[in-house]
């Protein structure tokens, strides 16, 4: 039986479908998981606690400016900002954030500290992730712009940040990720049909 480009055509977009909506449904059910449990209190850690893929939450009682920001380069539009926070005494990591509510509550945090004014904390809730080495050499220059000397961030450093995500937009990405596999599948039960059957 000999099949044609429209036959094979159903594989391919089901497979495809199928796999970006398996993708979806572990990172995003994953992420719904991790946002569920209590986070440790982050104003009781001190720079040894803090382990990769823990959960942590709190009020931010000050943070020391943004060192790098995420750039949709398509549309050369910031869509996240690294943030300087203690990491414990005398030791510094990053807090990282796509929210924009989030990020204005940071901003506005910084300046009154630059300022030497009132600081508000700011509350988050976030897991901790192992940087890259792109984002060690942004803090570690942010630093060094500061005033550190190369010895003192590499002793001062901890590579690590918080990542805070916006779980309000988890129920719509899970459904998405629902609904291209579920159209995944059913393009692939077509492909059979059409194969094997002959319909």
């Amino acid at each position: 039986m000999r099949v044609g480009f429209g036959t094979w055509r159903l594989l391919y977009t089901g497979i495809a479908l199928l796999g970006i909506g398996i993708a979806f449904i572990v990172m995003i059910s994953g992420e719904m998981a991790d946002y569920a449990k209590k986070g440790a209190d982050y104003s009781t850690l001190q720079w040894s606690d803090f382990k990769e893929g823990m959960m942590i939450e709190g009020d931010l009682p000050v943070n020391y400016g943004s060192y790098e920001e995420i750039v949709n380069d398509d549309k050369n539009k910031s869509i996240g900002q690294f943030y300087l926070i203690d990491a414990g005494d005398d030791c510094f990591m990053g807090i990282y954030t796509p929210i924009d509510e989030l990020i204005n509550s940071l901003d506005d945090q910084y300046d009154a500290w630059y300022n030497d004014e009132d600081i508000s904390p700011v509350h988050f809730k976030g897991k901790v992730t192992k940087m890259d080495s792109q984002d060690k050499g942004f803090i570690r220059d942010y630093l060094i712009s500061a005033g550190y000397t190369r010895d003192e961030v590499d002793n001062y450093i901890v590579d690590l940040y918080i990542k805070c995500v916006d779980t309000e937009s988890h129920p719509v990405m899970l459904i998405i990720g629902i609904a291209a596999a579920a159209g995944g599948a059913v393009f692939l039960l077509m492909f059979v049909r059409r194969k094997i059957i002959g319909r």
